[in-house]
């Protein structure tokens, strides 16, 4: 993660953590100053899921791919690029910042995808809505992939989407549906509405947490 070149982490008790406020290019661990490359370095990051029977060679030949794209988002770089190559032949590619102002992307991944896990009497999303998502709005998209509507607008449904899918206590739920729409309109707000983009980005992170696949 660009973090990690930039050395806007801490180390305390052999864990790393992220920590975007340290931009003097040190990294303190045991007692001994470790030298980064500082707060303006960065990292581009191609990297590829696939089925283990996909040829080796088409595997390596879509991660040069999508390390290029990586390096050449939007013409800038620090970003990484994921490609989720299913058995089917179907492909699915993503493109996106590690950070946008205070939202570290893939600590919200995360966080975003343990709520898709089926839980027993406790609050969880069905990983339906992704798919849902992308209906209601595939005809509204530009021919460049871009959404046609607002975001306010996409907000609402995506509010509506969820509310729909979640399972849990009502007050429990419903504060929880408010935490992931705030946190998925910032994102898809930050990836410049480009809907393809971040259904694809959460498709791939809902893949991470079906075991069954």
């Amino acid at each position: 993660m660009g973090e990690f070149f930039s050395g806007q982490i801490k180390i305390k008790d052999g864990a790393i953590d992220v920590c975007w406020e340290n931009e003097s290019g040190f990294v303190e661990k045991e007692g001994v100053y470790y030298l980064t490359m500082g707060r303006n370095a960065t990292a581009s990051c191609g990297a590829v899921i696939a089925h283990y029977k996909t040829p080796l060679k088409l595997v390596l030949d879509k991660v040069k791919e999508m390390e290029k794209k990586a390096k050449n988002i939007d013409g800038e770089k620090d970003a990484f690029s994921i490609a989720l190559m299913k058995h089917s032949g179907q492909v699915k590619e993503t493109i996106c910042k590690w950070k946008y102002e205070d939202m570290d992307v893939l600590e919200m991944l995360m966080n975003f995808a343990n709520k898709l896990e089926k839980k027993d009497d406790e609050l969880w999303v069905s990983k339906s809505f992704i798919y849902r998502l992308a209906e209601e709005f595939e005809r509204l998209k530009r021919d460049d992939g871009y959404l046609l509507v607002s975001e306010a607008a996409f907000e609402a449904e995506l509010r509506r989407i969820i509310g729909r899918t979640s399972h849990g206590k009502k007050d429990a739920r419903r504060e929880m549906v408010e935490n992931i729409v705030r946190d998925l309109s910032q994102l898809f707000s930050s990836m410049g509405t480009f809907l393809d983009r971040f259904t694809n980005l959460l498709e791939i992170a809902t893949f991470t947490v079906k075991a069954e696949e």
